[in-house]
């Protein structure tokens, strides 16, 4: 016996089950009335505090009952037709012709408790079908709880349909609570004459949370709306601890009646994250007297006084440096981004912008020392604190592997506006607090402001430029070294030998992987070498701790070294602070290898050693892999990728063959040379080697050149390069050959008579120079 559905009222079991879910904790006489209640009226089991309808398309749509398949022709046919469910809930459910979307959704709910989710296709179809707006769809997310929602988004058999749908729903619900018209408006019924309107008012606000404090502010912003401030204030403070973070960025509006009224309402929320920010109004000579008042009362409710003026400078010093120093610890890679609220000037609004951790630390120390420095810029050490902050979160916004950006208003011009001077004292103070950032912002900025007498002026101590070329950051070195090429001095100065050795030290770069491995046991270092290789390394291994550190010193490549803990010669303890004490590894993570039954010392010392991580030997791919993450996180922001060095080296070879053709010699080059031979034979760097070596003029330079001419197995373009920077060397120093050297090219331009013809023209080439003395080669004049 089948039953008969009946039009909009739902059988008592599944009515009972639909009411139930709309009325939670309902009993049987509650839930049948209800249950007709919503027959008569499908809206009628929405929130009461929800009040957008649904969009008149949609709600056409809706009325239209679902299509109903024609029964197919033929008793084999009937047969292929699902079976009649034995359920009578199902069969209800399946039979009730659900209308609305709230209705669609519901049955599908239903069938999903019965078990039935297949059931259900046809009504989320139906339901995913349909254009809804945003607001129909808010209303829709408004009548399930969320977490009913996201089971049937979980559904293993609708979620491929049904998940999308819901994950849309939540983004409209989302989108529609923070809806600024809408809450603008809402903002408005503050004020309105109706107890209910005002109730129905904060209610919306209140879900908004922070999304609210916009058009509440916007009252307080209008002098015209003055008599809606103490409304919008009232809601703010029922906002509770979510209107903290917004409220402080209005404080950075040049608004003084805005400030006076965010202060009041910070006060009235007690909120401690404020204080900081209430001192600098306190103390300002550009405080209005209201302002000041209201901070001295709002820092009263919080802290139950308000400090001298002398102590509020204090504590605004203190806390800006607190936010400074923050942002040199790295925070954890996979915490999620913070967000700092700060002041649109074109919107009028208070608005957040996402920061990593260091980021954040920054914006709030950005704020802070401003306000300092404005209420007292004659001040050097405060001024000192303004601008190494500006600088350390500007270099920190922009990358450390790009320079600072230029013109109006920029961190780079707001510095540089104040000299030379004060830009060198701020070089020197960044690199004594650590904060590198800074310092290599600082550095940038004195090669375009500074001169060369920055670097004579401490006499026989060198510069705070001088000191930055030697330092152990490698990309404060880089910028220190380029600003003192920019500022091209002509007389020596202290400290000239870091520039030289940090042109060594970044010319001699390969730009690629490379890995350092030392392990006392041969094969067993071959093996660590080779799971390295099969991660994109190169390695080098040394079996002692004396080749590990003359290795690690001679290459600006190691990425991490893996270093054993039964090392000796030295031991492994004194190998690492062997490495810590030399700048051109100081900041080199090192993985520290040990066996099971040592591990727990070598952990406990790797705790006390800085960049540097202890785990067992790997064994396999995926264990290296893991181990050498976890080492190459010991770097942090200050690793330098295998592109950037190359790009480093590129730049140092010019600097060095730059150098090496000036007449006036500042810098002793020559004493590079074994770093440019290095790279001689790499091909992006061969051209640019042969040319620093062709204009240092050493024998052991020509005989490299030579060397790589007669090799046929290198490229034409590498070996013309060759040819040219010996004619060259020639042509400015002469021949610098042995007979013996000159008679053997003889032999190889006459053995290969014949044969190939270009290295017959680069042999001939060869011998025209040393004919010549390099006037018919590539003259350079």
């Amino acid at each position: 016996m089948r039953l008969h559905p009946r039009k909009l009222v739902w059988p008592a079991t599944v009515a009972v089950g639909f009411a139930l879910l709309a009325f939670p904790g309902a009993g049987w006489a509650r839930a049948q009335q209800a249950d007709a209640a919503a027959a008569e009226d499908p809206a009628a089991d929405e929130p009461a505090d929800f009040e957008p309808a649904m969009d008149e398309t949609a709600d056409e749509e809706e009325a239209k009952p679902a299509a109903r398949p024609k029964p197919k022709a033929g008793a084999a046919e009937e047969s292929e037709q699902p079976a009649v469910p034995d359920d009578p809930a199902v069969l209800a459910v399946l039979e009730s012709h659900p209308k609305t979307s709230g209705e669609l959704l519901r049955a599908v709910d239903i069938l999903v408790d019965l078990g039935q989710a297949a059931k259900a296709k046809p009504f989320v179809d139906e339901l995913t079908k349909r254009k809804l707006d945003v607001t129909a769809k808010a209303a829709l997310a408004a009548q399930f709880q969320s977490a009913k929602l996201l089971k049937l988004a979980r559904n293993a058999e609708l979620a491929p349909v049904l998940g999308p749908f819901i994950d849309d729903l939540f983004k409209s619900a989302e989108e529609y609570r923070r809806d600024p018209q809408r809450l603008a408006a809402w903002a408005k019924q503050l004020s309105n004459s109706d107890e209910s309107a005002r109730a129905q008012a904060m209610l919306q606000l209140l879900h908004a949370r922070e999304a609210a404090v916009a058009p509440l502010v916007a009252i307080l912003a209008d002098p015209a709306r003055g008599n809606e401030h103490r409304m919008s204030q009232a809601a703010l403070v029922e906002l509770g601890d979510v209107a903290v973070a917004p409220l402080l960025g209005v404080l950075e509006s040049p608004d003084p009646l805005l400030k006076t009224c965010v202060v009041e309402v910070l006060g009235r929320l007690k909120a401690q994250e404020a204080v900081a920010q209430l001192l600098g109004p306190l103390v300002s000579s550009a405080s209005t007297n209201e302002l000041r008042a209201a901070a001295a009362e709002a820092l009263s409710r919080i802290g139950g006084g308000a400090p001298s003026s002398a102590e509020a400078l204090r504590l605004l010093e203190h806390a800006a440096r607190r936010s400074l120093d923050a942002s040199c610890q790295e925070g954890d890679d996979t915490s999620g981004p913070s967000e700092v609220w700060h002041w649109n000037a074109k919107q009028k609004q208070s608005m957040p912008i996402q920061y990593d951790a260091s980021g954040a630390s920054l914006a709030t120390a950005v704020r802070l020392a401003r306000d300092l420095y404005k209420i007292d810029p004659a001040r050097a050490a405060r001024r000192r604190l303004y601008l190494e902050v500006l600088l350390q979160a500007a270099k920190l916004r922009v990358g450390l592997d790009k320079p600072l950006p230029t013109g109006a208003g920029t961190a780079h011009d707001v510095a540089a506006q104040h000299g030379a001077d004060v830009i060198e004292d701020i070089l020197a103070a960044a690199m004594s607090n650590g904060y590198i950032p800074a310092a290599t912002a600082a550095a940038e900025i004195l090669g375009d402001i500074g001169d060369a007498g920055l670097l004579a002026r401490g006499g026989s101590a060198p510069s705070a430029l001088a000191r930055a070329a030697g330092h152990a950051d490698r990309r404060l070195r880089f910028a220190a070294i380029a600003s003192i090429m920019n500022l091209k001095p002509t007389e020596p100065f202290a400290g000239s030998s870091h520039v030289v050795d940090g042109l060594g030290f970044f010319a001699s770069s390969y730009g690629v992987p490379r890995v350092l491995v030392v392990h006392p046991r041969s094969e067993e270092a071959q093996k660590l070498a080779g799971l390295a290789a099969g991660l994109g390394y190169d390695a080098d291994i040394a079996t002692n701790g004396r080749k590990a550190f003359e290795l690690a010193t001679s290459s600006p490549d190691y990425e991490f070294a893996l270093i054993h803990s039964a090392l000796d010669r030295p031991r492994v303890d004194e190998l690492v602070a062997q490495l810590r004490r030399d700048r051109r590894t100081a900041l080199l993570p090192v993985g520290l290898i040990a066996p099971l039954d040592d591990l727990d010392r070598v952990e406990r010392f790797a705790l006390g050693a800085s960049r540097a991580e202890a785990f067992l030997q790997p064994q396999n791919d995926a264990e290296m892999k893991l181990f050498s993450d976890r080492v190459l996180a010991r770097a942090g922001r200050m690793r330098v990728s295998a592109d950037e060095r190359k790009a480093q080296a590129i730049a140092a070879l010019d600097w060095l063959a730059a150098m090496s053709g000036q007449t006036a010699r500042v810098f002793d080059v020559r004493r590079q040379e074994a770093s440019v031979l290095q790279v001689l034979y790499m091909p992006d760097l061969t051209a640019r080697a042969a040319t620093v070596l062709g204009r240092l003029g050493t024998a052991k330079g020509q005989r490299s050149l030579l060397e790589l001419a007669d090799l046929a197995s290198q490229p034409l373009a590498a070996r013309q390069a060759a040819v040219a920077a010996f004619a060259q060397s020639v042509r400015n120093h002469g021949i610098l050959l042995t007979r013996q050297e000159i008679l053997e090219q003889y032999a190889l331009y006459n053995a290969n008579a014949g044969r190939d013809a270009d290295t017959s023209a680069v042999l001939g080439a060869i011998l025209d120079a040393i004919e010549d003395k390099g006037d018919s080669v590539g003259s350079e004049r």
